[in-house]
């Protein structure tokens, strides 16, 4: 259930115009950590100036399946961290990257402010004030801008989960019974939002916010919706997980054939020993600043660095205060129950698996010897180095828990909110421009090799290609390093990959050396790695990391200049190409179909 108004509403005008006037504020307090001087954080500009040399020599549509811009040759598509497919890479094709990343920040914090405002009023029930203070307060959230500062862009995606949410939870009527067209749609949308965040390199918040969805759920059901319609809800999850795993069956598999090869289960999973300082660290970083150094001084079995920005989850004083203006409220609204004595049997089993669902990522960030060893023997978490990433799942929840008890605060008059809800709002924009971001501005790289060669590429003075495998590469003043020197035509030497681990433990540099690229090494083969021995070793007649062979010149040649060349795909593989062409291009053809039958219902009703 929703409230719903089928006709074109201004309001919804009126509410993205705020939204769009609130982002702008948002964006102008972060702008100028992007320049053409100095960009904070870690270096991915390689990432997409190496997209950017992919999609000028070979169109669009292309598929990048590998690159020659890092450790002599490398899988790109098979990436469980690429980000071709992205909005980021997809400007990168007509702006300059640092332009790019400016309107990728923007553009999805005004989608993410939108679909905030728009889960709280329509799903949640929320007034029109608390639920644009909520919005707010996702927007400014930490998780979001404090990892687009630090370099990690394939995290932007997190901010499609409002309207993710709002789809699933939210159950279109005609009449008295579902809109079955409404429904497809809204399943549509939410598969191209799922399969957007596994091709754009975020198959790692999906566990998380699936999680939270399911949260989400048993609280709107507790609180809004007593007569929740499960059924429907379990559907559409379903459904968009059929639709986005056969749309990203390409990448899906492509991925775990590389990864397979390399498991990243070396290092040990930290954790924290004591539960009741787990809760002060999830405390701190909900509320206040990031509790790198508690975290830091109390996690066991912990081999890296806890940074800053690993720990930023932020969302702000102000839901802590609407929280504790609502729990009057809450309180007498359970003496006046009797607490569980009156509830039904169903009602007690909900507010219980709620609470068990909330523990999660607590628990997995609690640490015993044997408890973290069994976490090890599980797939997807023993190729972490840290859950602590698990805590994004509090940022939705505490935000609808706030707005749902604030708008209970008997004792505020509704005629002062009109005050205090801009008052609040002003508040959390402060308190980010206030904030302590020395961190951040003393993480950064010069983008000037990257834009160099990108305006020279687009000026036809530039033609991209890997002429050399180097660490340093010096160009008249200027001392060019990393994974920059794909700008000037050379291949890193010694790549910034983490499916090999942080110190490159698992890779297989075998005769790789600083030369040229076409160069017959002492045993026959050229100073080329063949990237198709990453993932499909056996079908290439390879093992992981072996060269393109001297008598492979015309192939190495194709790859080193950004042009395809001929591989063979394992058996596999091919299938799974066959089911994704197929299932994005239905997906597509179907959300062209539904979007114009909804648009056309929706002018017929006006």
């Amino acid at each position: 259930m929703e409230i719903s108004n089928p006709t074109f509403s201004l309001r919804a005008i009126h509410i993205a115009a705020i939204g769009f006037i609130i982002t702008l504020v948002f964006y102008f307090i972060f702008q100028d950590f992007f320049s053409s001087v100095s960009m904070p954080g870690e270096n991915y500009f390689p990432i997409l100036l190496d997209g950017v040399f992919w999609e000028h020599n070979n169109g669009l549509f292309a598929v990048p399946w590998f690159t020659p811009a890092a450790g002599g040759g490398l899988p790109k598509f098979p990436n469980p961290q690429s980000v071709y497919y992205s909005v980021e890479q997809f400007l990168c094709f007509f702006t300059d990257p640092v332009t790019s990343i400016k309107l990728t920040l923007f553009l999805f914090g005004w989608v993410g402010f939108y679909g905030c405002y728009v889960l709280l009023r329509k799903i949640f029930l929320v007034s029109s004030l608390i639920s644009l203070l909520g919005a707010t307060i996702f927007l400014f959230n930490g998780f979001y801008i404090y990892r687009m500062l630090i370099g990690h862009i394939n995290f932007h995606p997190f901010m499609l989960y409002p309207l993710f949410l709002w789809l699933n939870l939210r159950l279109p009527l005609k009449g008295d019974s579902p809109d079955k067209w409404r429904v497809i749609s809204d399943i549509l949308v939410m598969s191209l939002i799922l399969t957007y965040m596994f091709y754009s390199g975020a198959f790692h918040i999906i566990p998380p916010l699936l999680l939270t969805t399911v949260i989400c759920a048993l609280l709107y059901n507790l609180t809004v919706n007593s007569t929740f319609n499960y059924k429907y809800f379990f559907i559409k999850l379903f459904m968009v997980g059929i639709i986005s795993v056969t749309a990203s069956a390409a990448y899906l598999n492509a991925s775990v054939s590389y990864l397979s090869l390399f498991p990243r289960d070396l290092y040990p999973l930290p954790g924290i020993s004591s539960l009741a300082s787990l809760f002060e660290i999830a405390a701190r970083s909900l509320f206040w600043n990031s509790p790198h150094d508690l975290v830091t001084k109390l996690a066991v079995n912990r081999m890296w660095r806890i940074d800053v920005h690993e720990m930023e989850f932020g969302v702000g004083l102000v839901p802590l205060l609407m929280i504790l203006a609502g729990l009057p409220w809450m309180i007498n609204k359970i003496h006046a129950a009797g607490m569980f004595r009156h509830r039904k049997a169903m009602v007690i089993a909900k507010v219980l698996a709620l609470l068990f669902l909330l523990f999660i990522p607590l628990v997995l960030n609690y640490y015993t010897p044997s408890w973290n060893a069994f976490l090890k023997t599980i797939p997807f978490f023993k190729n972490s180095s840290s859950n602590f990433r698990w805590f994004c799942c509090y940022i939705p929840v505490v935000i609808i828990i706030a707005c749902l008890l604030y708008e209970k605060a008997i004792y505020i008059h509704p005629s002062y909110q009109k005050f205090i809800i801009p008052v609040a709002i002003l508040f959390v924009i402060v308190a980010t421009a206030i904030k302590d971001q020395s961190f951040y501005r003393s993480q950064h790289f010069s983008p000037k090799p990257v834009l160099e060669a990108y305006h020279d590429l687009k000026a036809g003075k530039l033609k991209p290609e890997v002429k050399y495998i180097d660490e340093v590469v010096f160009k008249l003043q200027d001392t060019i390093t990393g994974g920059d020197v794909l700008a000037v035509g050379s291949s890193q030497l010694r790549p910034y990959e983490p499916i090999f681990g942080y110190r490159l433990e698992n890779f297989p540099v075998k005769t790789l050396v600083a030369g040229e690229a076409m160069q017959v090494n002492a045993d026959g083969n050229l100073n080329l790695k063949n990237p198709a021995s990453y993932v499909f070793p056996k079908e290439n007649n390879c093992s992981p990391g072996d060269h393109f062979k001297a008598s492979e010149a015309d192939k190495a040649e194709k790859f080193r200049t950004y042009q395809k060349f001929p591989f063979e795909f394992s058996s596999r593989q091919k299938i799974a190409n066959a089911v994704s062409s197929f299932s994005l291009s239905a997906l597509f053809l179907s959300l062209l179909f539904f979007g114009g039958k909804n648009g056309m219902d929706q002018l017929r009703r006006m």
